[in-house]
């Protein structure tokens, strides 16, 4: 996909439905096109199906005056449900570290959810992998007046289940995380990790993440 034909009619936003349901029978866990930037029909239509910007860009090969873009629409990562929760707290407390501060579910975590679905500067979101929920981070918009008043995406609770590890899932739901902070306009991103985790820190350097701040926490009764 290229561009957006016949606009005013929605031809194309059915077109790329029946690409998406096709990719969807196939088991695909992704689909990427190209987009012209001068191209704001095309553009606009992509953002409403849910393609987010790769990051990458390139001259058009045909019209080398011009440049194009990268979208991607992941058929893998989605907004959480209610219905999600009781898998995203098990992933959550898969852990020894997360298990004891996180609790069995409840309805404790059902109020939570509420909360953040009702913040549109949150989302939970999960990674599913035919019909199961595998993976789970929660994204947070940050407004703020320093850094000349620019929007930071706060990355926290990532978790992917265990018998998927080792296997990319979680440099791409990072990287799925970083196109959602770039369609926010974000101008960063930023996680914390607790400081027993030593194999989740040398995955985000990885990624090029720098550990350039010392993090504090106070227990507020």
């Amino acid at each position: 996909m290229g561009g957006a034909s016949g606009q005013g009619t929605g031809l194309a936003g059915r077109l790329v439905d029946e690409v998406v349901a096709w990719s969807k029978a196939r088991e695909a866990h992704e689909i990427g096109l190209w987009a012209v930037d001068d191209n704001l029909d095309a553009r606009a239509l992509y953002a409403r199906k849910g393609f987010l910007p790769s990051g990458e860009v390139m001259a058009l090969p045909s019209h080398p005056e011009l440049m194009e873009s990268r979208y991607v629409l992941s058929l893998v990562f989605r907004t959480a449900r209610a219905d999600d929760l009781p898998a995203i707290v098990a992933l959550i407390t898969d852990d020894a570290i997360a298990a004891a501060r996180t609790g069995a579910y409840g309805e404790e975590h059902l109020a939570a959810f509420e909360d953040i679905e009702a913040d549109p500067n949150n989302e939970l979101i999960v990674a599913e992998l035919k019909g199961e929920v595998v993976g789970t981070m929660q994204l947070t918009y940050i407004p703020g007046i320093s850094r000349l008043g620019a929007t930071r995406l706060q990355v926290e609770a990532v978790r992917i289940a265990g018998h998927l590890r080792g296997q990319g899932w979680g440099r791409r739901m990072m990287e799925w995380a970083h196109a959602k902070g770039r369609a926010r306009g974000c101008a960063m991103v930023q996680l914390t990790s607790d400081k027993r985790r030593e194999d989740a820190h040398r995955f985000y350097r990885s990624l090029g993440y720098a550990q350039s701040h010392e993090g504090f926490k106070l227990q507020l009764d």
